[in-house]
């Protein structure tokens, strides 16, 4: 069982570490990294084929490209989410350090992706008259490193802050029934004091608990005219609804390039897994990195969050690594890609 010398993080350090049966799921797919790479650059989309419920396994996939006349440009560090059997990519980070606002939909059924507008043309303008005008319509500033997704059956994608020129307080959210960008939370006139509201950040992890309420979990609080912790440790909840953010407690280590993901919801009850991640860099003095075992769990009903090591039936896991994809499946949770955290080797 792992220990922690510092107890005052966790206000039940009772729980910290639980052993739990909780499944990383790894699809051992062969997909090498300088060719995960080139999907990236080239704005490919790399699929799985469809798999029947029950009667295939994962582990017998195998990738293929899917390039249509349409892509997205290649960009890194975007906020994406599954929903309605639609695949949608926004912001990110490309070549040559350019920055998009931009919004993709990838329609599993035709396997054809389709730039979507960030507002719709309006009945009474004709479609030059919208042409002329549409470079005006509200769309989020370009950013990468924001945090957001949607949640399955849910119309809205969620987009919050980020980085370019700097770090963003805002929090947006793109309809995809309507087709139209809206501000959820603006922040025109944010700061870093508040305490009703997180600092602006990049590289933090976020995940969608139900169709309006967004999660966020650490990143980099420094640079872009701001200063803060790099990795921080807090975390925050954002309400669609109310339009307020609620901080959750402290427990986990700090990080940035972690990911997070809803295990299923097979008892009835929501938990967010967070995984993996850097948790030193030049600010930081001296901490204890998590183990590559190690997971935080998270209640998003009552906020509260424990430490949990991992069970495995062979005593093998994944190395520790930062910057993974991870969905929710069946049983589990797959994780797919990233880089060791020591050496920075690409997975």
């Amino acid at each position: 069982m792992l220990q922690r010398e510092d107890k005052t993080v966790c206000k039940r350090p009772e729980e910290e570490l639980k052993e739990t049966n909780t499944p990383l799921l790894l699809p051992r797919c062969k997909l090498s990294a300088s060719r995960h790479q080139q999907y990236a650059a080239e704005g490919a989309m790399p699929v799985l084929p469809a798999l029947e419920s029950g009667t295939a396994d994962l582990g017998e996939a195998h990738w293929r490209e899917v390039m249509g006349q349409t892509n997205p440009s290649g960009r890194y560090s975007f906020v994406s989410g599954v929903s309605e059997g639609k695949f949608y990519v926004a912001t990110g980070q490309g070549r040559d350090k350019i920055f998009y606002n931009d919004i993709w939909v990838f329609k599993f059924r035709t396997e054809r992706w389709e730039k979507l507008p960030g507002q719709p043309q309006p009945s009474f303008l004709s479609a030059s008259e919208w042409n002329g005008v549409s470079q005006f319509a509200y769309s989020p500033q370009a950013r990468y490193g924001a945090a957001g997704g949607i949640f399955p059956g849910s119309p809205h994608l969620y987009v919050s802050m980020g980085f370019s020129k700097q770090r963003y307080y805002d929090t947006v959210v793109y309809d995809v029934h309507q087709r139209s960008w809206h501000s959820e939370f603006p922040c025109y006139q944010c700061h870093p004091y508040s305490v009703t509201y997180p600092h602006a950040r990049c590289l933090h992890s976020g995940v969608m608990v139900n169709s309006e309420e967004l999660v966020i979990f650490g990143g980099c609080l420094t640079g872009g005219g701001v200063a803060g912790p790099c990795p921080s440790g807090d975390s925050w909840l954002f309400d669609g609804r109310s339009k307020l953010w609620t901080k959750l407690q402290d427990c986990v280590m700090p990080s940035m390039y972690a990911a997070m993901a809803m295990l299923p919801i097979s008892t009835g009850e929501r938990r967010v897994v967070l995984y993996g991640g850097i948790n030193k860099t030049p600010q930081v003095l001296e901490t204890v990195p998590t183990k590559e075992n190690e997971i935080g769990l998270l209640n998003p009903g009552s906020g509260l969050w424990t430490r949990r090591k991992t069970l495995s039936s062979q005593d093998t896991y994944p190395s520790k690594r930062a910057s993974v994809a991870m969905a929710t499946g069946e049983e589990g949770v797959y994780m797919f890609g990233g880089f060791e955290t020591e050496g920075c080797v690409i997975i």
